[in-house]
This record gives C-alpha cells, sequence and structure tokens, in this order.
C-alpha cells in the first residue's frame, strides 16, 4: 500500500503464502505493507504470510504528522511468521514524526503465528490500539506470544487472550511502558519463563476489570501475572489455578509493585518453591479488600526476605485468607497492616473442578466485605 492514501480499503479477500525478503520492503509485510497510508481491512483472511524482518502477515507504519488508522474487522490472520517482530502484525508509529497511529481490531481472530522476538500474534510499539471481542491464540515469540506492547495505549474487551507460548517473558501479554485497560477478558493456559500469562516492567500499571487469569504456566517466576516496577488496578478478578516452578504461582511482584486489588478470588495457585498464591520483593507493598485468598500452595503470601532487597507490605481488609495472618510469611523482611472484617473460613466455591469460583449461598464471605459486599 502506497503513500497518503486514505484510506485504503479492502474487504471479502484472501492473502496468503506471501514472503518479503529484502529489496523495496525491506524484509518487512510478507502479507499487506503499509506505509503513511490508512487501511481498513473487512472479512480478509491473512495466511501463511512470512517475512524475513517485521510483520509476516501485516507491516503497518503511521504517517508522521497526521493520525492515520488501521481498522480491521471480521478477519482471521493465520499462520504468518516474522524472523524479528510482529509474526501476525507489526504496528508502529512512524520514526519520522510524532503522531500516533490509531488501531482498531474487531472480531477478529489472530492465532498460530511466529516471530523470533516479540509480538508472536501482535507487535505494537507507540500507537493508540483498541482490541474488541478478538481471539488471540497459539501464537509462539521470545516475548509477548499474545500480543507485545511497548509506550503505547492498549485496550482490550470481551476478548480470549490463550494457548500462547513465549520462550522469555510474557506468555499471553507483555507490557513495556504501556498502561493498558482490560474488560471482560479471558486469559487462559498460556505460557512463558516469567509471567505465563501476563509481564508487566517500566510502570505498566494496567487496570483490570473481570478477568480471569487461569492454568497458566511459568517455567521460572509468576505463573500467572509478573509485574516489576508495575502496580495493577485489579477488581473482579479471578486468578485461579496458575503454576510457577519457581516462585509466585498466581502473582509475582518486584521493585515497587504495589497493585490495588478488590474482589479478587485467588485459588488454586502453586509453585515449587515460594508464594503460590503472591510473591513480594524488594518494597513491594499490594493492598486487598473484599477478597479472598484460598488454596494457593505452598502459602497464600510469601515476602523475600534482607537479600531480595528494600521491606515489603500487605494491607489488608475485609478479606478472608486462608490461615489468616498465619498464611503469610513476611520472613523477616514485611509487615502486614492487618485491617478490619478478615475472616479465614472456607469460602464454599461452588465447583473449583469445573472453574466456578463463584460462591455457595451459604457462603461466610456473602455480606461480610466492606459496604455489605
Amino acid at each position: 500500500v502506497g503513500h497518503h492514501y486514505n484510506p485504503v480499503y479492502l474487504s471479502d479477500l484472501i492473502i496468503e503464502n506471501c514472503t518479503a525478503v529484502s529489496g523495496g520492503a525491506g524484509g518487512v509485510g510478507g502479507g499487506i505493507f503499509s506505509e503513511n497510508s490508512s487501511l481498513e481491512l473487512s472479512n480478509v483472511q491473512i495466511n501463511n504470510n512470512s517475512a524475513v524482518e517485521k510483520g509476516g502477515g501485516i507491516f503497518f507504519w503511521g504517517e508522521p504528522n497526521d493520525e492515520y488508522t488501521l481498522n480491521i474487522e471480521n478477519s482471521y490472520i493465520n499462520g504468518n511468521s516474522s524472523g524479528d517482530s510482529g509474526g501476525g502484525l507489526y504496528i508502529a508509529k512512524s520514526p519520522y514524526g510524532s503522531a500516533i497511529p490509531i488501531i482498531q481490531l474487531s472480531n477478529t481472530t489472530v492465532t498460530n503465528n511466529t516471530s523470533g522476538n516479540d509480538g508472536g500474534g501482535v507487535s505494537l510499539n507507540e500507537v493508540n490500539a483498541t482490541f474488541e471481542n478478538c481471539t488471540v491464540s497459539e501464537n509462539t515469540a521470545a516475548n509477548g506470544a499474545g500480543i507485545n506492547s511497548v509506550s503505547s495505549t492498549v485496550t482490550v474487551n470481551n476478548s480470549s487472550i490463550s494457548d500462547n507460548v513465549a520462550s522469555a517473558n510474557g506468555g499471553g501479554l507483555n507490557f513495556q511502558d504501556t498502561d493498558p485497560i482490560i474488560t471482560d477478558v479471558n486469559i487462559s493456559n498460556n505460557s512463558a519463563y516469567s509471567g505465563g500469562g501476563i509481564f508487566c516492567e517500566d510502570q505498566s500499571d494496567a487496570t483490570m476489570t473481570n478477568v480471569t487469569i487461569s492454568g497458566n504456566v511459568s517455567s521460572w517466576e509468576g505463573g500467572g501475572i509478573y509485574c516489576e516496577g508495575s502496580s495493577p488496578i485489579l477488581t473482579n478478578v479471578t486468578i485461579s489455578g496458575n503454576t510457577a516452578t519457581v516462585d509466585g504461582g498466581g502473582v509475582y511482584l518486584m521493585n515497587n509493585s504495589s497493585p490495588v486489588m478488590s474482589h479478587l478470588t485467588m485459588s488454586g495457585n502453586s509453585c515449587d518453591n515460594h508464594g503460590g498464591g503472591i510473591f513480594m520483593k524488594n518494597n513491594s507493598n499490594p493492598s486487598f479488600s473484599n477478597s479472598i485468598l484460598w488454596n494457593d500452595l505452598p502459602q497464600e503470601i510469601y515476602m523475600e526476605g534482607s537479600g531480595g532487597g528494600e521491606p515489603n507490605n500487605a494491607t489488608i481488609g475485609h478479606t478472608d485468607i486462608q490461615g489468616g495472618q498465619d498464611g503469610i510469611v513476611p520472613n523477616d523482611n514485611g509487615t502486614i497492616t492487618w485491617g478490619d472484617g478478615n475472616i479465614s473460613l472456607n469460602p464454599l466455591f461452588c465447583s473449583t473442578d469445573n472453574n466456578d469460583y463463584t460462591l455457595d449461598s451459604h457462603s461466610p464471605c456473602l455480606g461480610m466485605g466492606l459496604n455489605g459486599d
């Protein structure tokens, strides 16, 4: 796609088995190469294309001085590969100006794509991107196998991020200097070295509401979520059945990571070393309210000792935590701010065997939260 078309429309089209090697496209954009133009795709299949460098399926650069757009709806991006970034899609701001591209993906599936570095499914770099009712699954990369985002504004709604595999960080989602808004999303069965479900670093302060993070695996630390210098806000989030080989089966926090968690359900997570529910290190200070932490092994919350840096603190109120304060291991390098309304009673989940963590009508947690929640 050439320069300064606003926009180019493509619909009811299949683009497959193409390769970008070198030359004019510089080894980018195996299926579609778009620079300095807006692009709209509807009912398009981008299958089995490849690029030596970036954007196996689609490469999109914004225009330097205008907010050009990429809109993709009702489309299927499958089986594409790149040697560097963005196996399915590589989307970035133009390096020649300051304009931020506006990206919208809706009712679209990104699956079975591969990149050698980041963003097996989607790689975002300095863009404003929204995903609505999308499926991102079975992609592979070193970092951010599902979606990898650097210095971007990202919104994900009503979507599924599942079965993606990263050899390094962020099996499902990898955020660097990005504050994503994630609502009504299922993040499940992804795997990585660190951050099986989600990896957040460089002040990537996510806002997550009505999100399920389940069945993700880390071969090192942070089965569900790994936060380094990041403080997400979690509301009505379920973190269950995640595992880590070392620390932080559910959540791993380090270097000034202080998430705020309300109406959180943390259950059935495990690791081989410390912090089946949550592992904390170097001035990490999470807070919990109206939440449940139950049946995480080997303990609900573990704070790294003095060898792991500055002291930590956990603030807990109106929360059901197995073992009460005994379910928390400060390890002589942390404190517990134990607020009102905490209990240690079986929450009576309806059916954990079927991943149903709603509460039975006889649950002691009903009506016991702050403001009767």
